[in-house]
């Protein structure tokens, strides 16, 4: 297979295409898909067999919910030689079995160790979402730095708060900003700000929950 493109009953829609050895997100700038996600997928497709026959009839294609307009999963996939199938995926009458049909035909079978919740249709059931992951015991410091300064934590037998901070001016008499101007960064010589952070200090770092969001955040942060 060369693509997959995947859509449900709410009107979501991801696509993921294959570049060179990798799988990406076709509408999240080639954002790099989950190969083992992706795979075991690609092989639980490919396995469907035809011997478990349910219905012949398409009378009961909206009952067992894999009718071209009532389904749980439609899947969309191209192959190597570019011809293109559909697979609609349904309702499950029991455990390890889905109902299952290609589109253009009648004929609804049982399907083994596939399901429409392992087929998601939004880009995060794709990604992986864990940067990485140390344990606070691995831990010896953590920096953090702003266009307002430098917080630094140590660790010895106890986590230790070193704030670098700019020097202080005068304090301005302008006039305040509007209600609806936006806020400059915390400084995080604020007291406020190292509490927030030292309560909330996570040992896991992880991407955002949509590539979208991390392609936007970098194509705000380029001059």
């Amino acid at each position: 297979m060369t693509s997959l493109k995947i859509s449900d009953q709410d009107k979501n829609m991801v696509e993921l295409k294959k570049l060179g050895s990798d799988w990406v997100l076709a509408d999240a700038d080639s954002f790099p898909a989950d190969a083992s996600k992706v795979t075991p997928i690609l092989d639980k497709i490919a396995a469907i067999k035809t011997n478990r026959l349910v219905t012949r009839t398409s009378d009961s294609h909206k009952r067992l919910q894999v009718a071209a307009d009532d389904f749980l999963r439609k899947v969309e996939f191209t192959l190597s030689s570019g011809a293109a199938h559909t697979l609609f995926i349904g309702s499950a009458p029991g455990t390890r079995a889905t109902h299952v049909r290609a589109d253009q035909q009648s004929e609804v079978f049982l399907a083994s160790d596939l399901s429409s919740y392992e087929v998601g249709a939004q880009e995060t059931s794709w990604i992986k979402t864990t940067y990485v992951s140390i344990t606070q015991t691995e831990m010896i410091g953590l920096t953090v730095t702003n266009i307002t300064g430098t917080l630094q934590f140590s660790e010895g037998r106890i986590w230790r708060l070193d704030a670098r901070c700019p020097a202080r001016g005068r304090r301005s008499t302008r006039a305040r900003s509007p209600r609806w101007s936006a806020r400059p960064p915390m400084s995080p010589c604020s007291s406020r700000w190292a509490s927030r952070l030292s309560q909330n200090m996570a040992w896991t770092s992880r991407r955002p929950s949509s590539p979208r969001a991390s392609s936007r955040a970098i194509s705000r942060s380029r001059p």
